[in-house]
């Protein structure tokens, strides 16, 4: 074990005072997956040093309610009385924006109190005074917490709940035709983005849609970081889709009016476990209607000529780095079949725009070079969506990231 570590380690169990058990927080907290703790250097002071380490607690509200969930974690602490924090907190409406979060911050030590201000548009402030094991600190000069020295804070963590999912082995044994055939389920766990696409002995599409497909404004449950984050709303469309060979096809392509949702074309198929049935999937994103913060998932469902199963979908990317928070539901949805205005027109298009997308191609058809390697910067690989390259006309895939596959 490199000495670094090894230091680190025995830093960290150094810390065996329990932790107070005022309420449970373990897997409540999202954590970094770079945290680490650096041991202080011999030239810092005591008074200092006393504060590096792991701390566990909640937070009340200024009328003495509302348990929050929080960890801090002092990652560094310097002779100059300078500290590198994370803070962390769980759902909570008054802080964390209503949202599990977490923050790396810089802050000061005088004497027993430490200070730091969050990277956040309104540079909240806390304040934290030591006694002893124990951290009695206050947000904004409101509310009360208190925090206990934690011998190990990967316990509050709830990321590694993320990835948690499996990729699809070849047969289908998620969203299946029975699944989706019976009464819808409300909020659901999010299940790996494969599941989405054909499995096993795919073949065409057995039957045409033609018609409107309807579904309800509905709740749905969230996770940030893999942890539980408020509950959602989400408004429901009415839009006509066609098919067009193994193309799904919605009508309206822009912000579907009354509701934040844009959807795009996807692509219809069969499997042999179906029951007779055919298989429709579409990609959607939910737009903010404050900000350009959005959200993009992926629809599945079933049908015949006359019916459709319930809708199943999940968002579980964004591009706003601020704001990953996954969901998974399965609504009801009706299908009202009949003609289409100017169908042959919209099919002409469509096909068109087809004939006109670019090529696309993996990033390893690319040849190597040090440019390409450093084609993301300095960015996180968490924080990038999606990215590529066009180039001489053809469009090179870096990756399209999410949670889920």
């Amino acid at each position: 074990m490199p000495m670094l570590l090894l230091a680190i380690v025995v830093f960290m169990l150094a810390f065996v005072t329990p932790i107070a058990a005022a309420m449970d927080c373990g897997g409540a907290t999202p954590l970094p997956s770079d945290l680490r703790i650096i041991p202080p250097a011999v030239d810092v002071p005591a008074g200092i040093a006393a504060f590096a380490g792991g701390w566990s607690g909640s937070w009340k509200d200024p009328d003495g309610s509302g348990d929050l969930c929080t960890t801090l974690v002092v990652e560094e602490v310097l002779a100059n009385a300078y500290a590198r924090v994370v803070y962390s907190v769980g759902w909570a409406p008054k802080i964390g924006s209503g949202t599990p979060n977490f923050w790396r911050a810089t802050g000061t030590i005088s004497g027993d109190l430490l200070t730091f201000r969050l990277p956040d548009p309104s540079r909240p402030t806390l304040r934290l005074r030591l006694t002893g094991d124990t951290l009695a600190g206050t947000f904004q000069n409101s509310g009360s917490a208190t925090l206990a020295r934690a011998t190990d804070v990967r316990i509050f963590d709830c990321r590694p709940s993320l990835h948690a999912v499996a990729a699809p082995t070849g047969t289908r044994d998620q969203l299946t035709a029975a699944e989706m055939m019976s009464s819808p389920a409300g909020s659901t766990t999010p299940v790996h983005n494969d599941y989405f696409l054909p499995l096993g002995a795919a073949a065409p599409p057995r039957h045409a849609l033609r018609g409107v497909l309807t579904t309800p404004a509905f709740s749905v449950t969230q996770t940030r970081m893999g942890c539980p984050a408020r509950p959602g709303t989400q408004k429901g469309f009415s839009v006509a889709f066609f098919t067009d060979g193994d193309r799904l096809v919605p009508l309206i392509r822009d912000i579907v009016p009354d509701a934040n949702i844009i959807l795009s074309p996807g692509r219809v198929w069969s499997e042999p476990g179906d029951g007779g049935l055919t298989r429709a999937s579409f990609p959607f994103a939910v737009v903010n209607e404050v900000n350009n913060g959005t959200h993009n998932g992926v629809a599945t469902f079933v049908y015949d000529d006359t019916r459709v199963s319930s809708l199943a979908a999940q968002l579980v990317q964004e591009t706003a780095p601020w704001a990953k928070v996954d969901s998974a539901v399965r609504v009801p949805m009706t299908y009202t079949p009949g003609p289409i205005a100017d169908e042959a027109a919209l099919r002409a298009d469509f096909r068109a725009e087809v004939a006109r997308q670019l090529p696309i191609r993996p990033w390893s058809a690319l040849p190597p070079s040090p440019l390409l390697a450093a084609f993301d910067g300095d960015t996180r690989s968490e924080d990038i969506s999606a990215n590529g390259l066009v180039m001489d006309g053809t469009l090179y895939v870096r990756g399209c990231h999410t949670r889920y596959g």
